[in-house]
């Protein structure tokens, strides 16, 4: 029987501490603490910044890709075959110096056929001539004349001969325009780099049988390289030639090199969400690591100032057409209108409404 009685006691003391331990803990929470401020239900909980002059800038990241500023393209000069490649791929070659040679065993039979062909034209356009020059005139001997069978005869004939002599004019000038044109093949089959760089094929390595203007490799220059980054319609403006971009190589972030914008496109494209999109290209300094394809991050200074009265962006409010911030006054935050200038994700530039040193705070 007393063992029962025990075991009784022991939930109703062990539910009796619960209710004690929550009891105290409870009234700690609601007991005030001296912090040394005045109560006040705005302030209570707020954040303190003051107002400082400092320097300030304003950033535009963008992401793109990099690629070579000068690539200039190699293109058959006509159909036929290639005969040898004076470069490998990736081959350095200067301006001027023979990439390729074109066979030209077949232009050369034509060549000669055609100027074979101008020797006989000229010569039947003599004999012609000559022929003519000793044919009888319309006149009989003895003072004469020819029947009129006879004198319709000759006219035809002779006309016809004019007919023929403009035939045979225009066959040895297409003649000729033809020998001109195998002529200018022959003087591009040796094909000579128009630029200086690094060559690269293009599908095919070293390829024979070609087409006219087939796109055959291009010649780079590895020294000078561009991003061209994509920004929106808002962005655009912001932007100009000649802004200074922080440049990070995305797949080596421990690597950053220096660029400037050189162009902003004027010309928009649509982007796959419907929104107008504009290029804007940005020149990369040299970089021993920098190749084409890439992928980039820049950062465009927009604007910067020195000194400027700046408060954290995120106690700036707007209310309709009004910016304002609270401003701690005799331990009260007051509500102040403010008319802003640069504006940056961290910080904020105030021109009027605040003085250095005040404080805003955080609610």
């Amino acid at each position: 029987m007393p063992m029962r009685k025990k075991r009784r006691w022991v939930p109703v003391l062990f539910l009796a501490g619960i209710i004690g331990i929550t009891g105290f803990l409870y009234m700690q929470s609601r007991s005030p603490v001296d912090t040394g401020i005045p109560a006040s239900p705005l302030y209570s909980q707020a954040l303190e910044f003051e107002a400082k002059r400092e320097a300030i800038k304003q950033n535009l990241e963008v992401k793109g890709k990099s690629s070579y500023v000068n690539e200039a393209n190699v293109y058959a000069p006509f159909a036929g075959t290639i005969g040898s490649w004076a470069v490998k791929e990736g081959g350095q070659i200067s301006e001027g110096a023979l990439l390729f040679e074109m066979e030209t065993e077949e232009l050369r039979k034509q060549l000669a056929i055609k100027q074979a062909n101008v020797e006989k034209m000229q010569t039947e356009q003599k004999i012609q001539q000559a022929v003519q020059s000793l044919a009888p005139d319309d006149s009989r001997p003895g003072g004469g004349t020819m029947g009129e069978q006879e004198a319709f005869s000759r006219f035809t004939n002779k006309e016809k001969d004019k007919l023929q002599q403009k035939v045979d004019s225009i066959n040895l000038n297409l003649v000729q325009t033809e020998i001109q044109e195998l002529n200018r093949l022959l003087s591009e089959a040796r094909y000579a780099s128009t630029a200086s760089g690094i060559f690269l094929f293009a599908e095919n390595k070293e390829p024979k049988k070609v087409t006219e203007q087939e796109l055959l490799g291009k010649i780079v220059d590895l020294t000078k390289l561009k991003m061209v980054a994509t920004v929106g319609e808002y962005e655009v403006f912001q932007i100009t030639e000649g802004l200074p971009v922080d440049i990070k190589i995305d797949a080596l972030p421990n690597d950053k090199l220096k660029g400037t914008v050189t162009e902003v496109s004027k010309f928009a494209k649509s982007g796959s969400d419907g929104i107008s999109k504009f290029d804007v290209t940005i020149e990369l300094e040299p970089h021993d690591r920098l190749i084409a394809g890439l992928g980039l991050t820049g950062t465009i200074l927009i604007d910067e100032k020195d000194d400027a009265l700046v408060v954290p962006t995120l106690t700036v409010q707007r209310d309709d057409d009004d910016y304002f911030v609270y401003v701690l006054n005799e331990g009260v935050p007051e509500k102040r209108i403010v008319r802003i200038g640069m504006e940056t994700a961290e910080q904020t530039e105030i021109i009027e409404g605040l003085q250095e040193g005040e404080t805003v705070v955080l609610q």
